[in-house]
């Protein structure tokens, strides 16, 4: 064979390799911007996820409070409005708790409305009610735990992000 035509034989071959090692590495690419784009997504839906649940916690530590201020007053005035208000705290209480994704606080808050049914149906109350409260307070204190354990301070967020680490970050 003539040397032209094996340099053009080389050409082909050294062709059809480069395109080969050009598409493995595309590929490649491609796979790890996929990787960190779904890794990304992920975290963003725990972002905002963990900021329902926050938001969610707070607003039930306080229904909660309101909800044993409103038994309270039923126990000390048995009037058709404290038990009005007291049936619409735990309408809130109940619905707040089923959003929360954490198993204890979910059934401390039914058991919570549980009792303070009890209460309004006037079950011996200063039993039902001390059971209530210390049903409460599991509930408050188990949302506050939650709570801090969702917090993002953003601050610390950019910090773990650069590199090399500042002075006195984690």
């Amino acid at each position: 064979m003539d040397g032209a035509i094996w340099g053009f034989v080389g050409v082909i071959v050294g062709g059809v390799i480069t395109g080969l090692a050009t598409l493995g590495v595309e590929l490649i690419r491609a796979n790890k911007a996929a990787s960190l784009d779904s890794a990304k997504r992920q975290d963003d839906r725990q972002f905002r996820r963990d900021k329902f649940q926050r938001k969610t916690l707070l607003v039930l530590q306080h229904a909660v409070t309101e909800y044993m201020t409103a038994l309270g007053r039923v126990c000390t005035v048995r009037a058709p409005e404290t038990i009005a208000e007291a049936s619409r705290a735990a309408l809130l209480v109940g619905t707040l708790g089923s959003r929360v994704d954490d198993e204890l606080v979910r059934s401390a808050t039914e058991k919570l409305v549980e009792m303070g049914a009890g209460i309004l149906r006037g079950e011996t109350v200063e039993a039902t009610f001390d059971s209530a409260t210390a049903t409460a307070t599991a509930a408050n204190s188990r949302a506050g735990e939650l709570i801090r354990a969702t917090h993002v301070d953003p601050s610390s967020r950019w910090d773990l992000l650069s590199y090399p680490p500042k002075e006195g970050a984690r």
